[in-house]
């Protein structure tokens, strides 16, 4: 808490009923207390109708708190929605200004950019300005945050994270590598295809080479039709080639078996992909990033590398190589 002392001087005139002027001069010390004293972190995620989807974000944020409690880097830690829940990242702006936060470092929980990290997200924080775009956000309800302080936008969450998320998915699941076959399903669509494809390319080659397994693939598979569309044909594909299918989800607070219950609501998976899953050589995990103990780690990492006195943050790819073969 910084205190600055601001001395002035003010002349006072006094008239005397004889039209006589005696001239006065008071000395006046006045205290100004500054209200910021340190920055904040700001956890920002897609949000969900579901209820328990919003909580285990929460629940992150409430782990990342206790973590930098004491004000160590951070002053206070506040998780906030894009959409179909609360706390707005308009609202979760102004509580962090509120506790005196002279600075917010903003990271985004989304496994790749798109056009969330790349227009939505900088937008609400008001960082970046497009008629397009805010008209669009206000269709939907998204306040748009008119922020006091300064704020850095991080990067979405490392691939050497997710790479060694799907690397324990698969090692939990995985009995013979040799002779199994891995499928990521993740988020995405056809205009940021080659953004997301990249992505999940290096994670598939990472956890596969990690795991001594030689047949990879990945596919877009949201809630909804997208899993029986998409996933189970790329799952049948894979039971051709080996004996046995690992189905990883790279969803922040969804699992694949979560997805594949979702996706099968009203709609039934086919006969004999659904006699494999009961036989065992098609196994969903059903681990969620937001769960996973690294996360919370590279958060921290990453929002302390954001701050002006930190230096920048080095984001090394994993490295590791070993010959996949892909059905692209």
């Amino acid at each position: 808490m910084q205190t600055r002392r601001i001395t002035s001087t003010v002349s006072h005139s006094r008239q005397r009923c004889f039209g006589t002027m005696m001239l006065s001069t008071a000395l006046i010390t006045i205290t100004v207390t500054s209200v910021y004293a340190g920055p904040g972190l700001l956890l920002i995620a897609h949000g969900s109708h579901d209820a328990k989807w919003n909580q285990r974000v929460r629940e992150l944020g409430e782990l990342v708190a206790r973590r930098v409690k004491n004000g160590d880097p951070f002053l206070a830690v506040r998780t906030a929605m894009l959409g179909h829940s609360s706390p707005t990242v308009a609202d979760a702006v102004r509580e962090l200004e509120k506790k005196g936060c002279d600075r917010v470092i903003a990271v985004p929980l989304f496994i790749a950019h798109s056009s969330h990290t790349l227009f939505d997200v900088p937008t609400v924080l008001g960082l970046y300005f497009s008629p397009q775009v805010k008209s669009a956000l206000q269709r939907e309800g998204v306040a748009v945050a008119r922020p006091r302080v300064p704020i850095t936008l991080c990067e979405p969450v490392s691939t050497k994270v997710l790479a060694e998320f799907a690397w324990r998915q698969a090692r939990q699941i995985s009995r013979q590598p040799e002779h199994e076959a891995l499928l990521l399903m993740a988020h995405g669509s056809s205009r940021h295809a080659t953004l997301v494809n990249d992505r999940l390319r290096e994670i598939a080659t990472f956890c596969a080479g990690r795991m001594g397994i030689d047949s990879a693939d990945w596919v877009f598979a949201d809630h909804g039709p997208l899993y029986l569309d998409n996933a189970v044909p790329a799952i049948l594909r894979a039971l051709r080639r080996k004996d046995r299918v690992l189905v990883l989800g790279m969803y922040v607070s969804l699992s694949a078996e979560d997805i594949r219950v979702i996706g099968t609501r009203g709609r039934r998976e086919p006969p004999q992909l659904r006699e494999m899953i009961r036989n065992g050589r098609v196994v969903f995990s059903d681990a969620r990033l937001v769960e996973h103990p690294g996360l919370a780690d590279w958060i921290i990492e990453v929002a302390t590398n954001a701050l002006p006195s930190k230096p920048a943050a080095v984001s090394i790819a994993p490295s590791q190589r070993d010959p996949l073969v892909f059905s692209r």
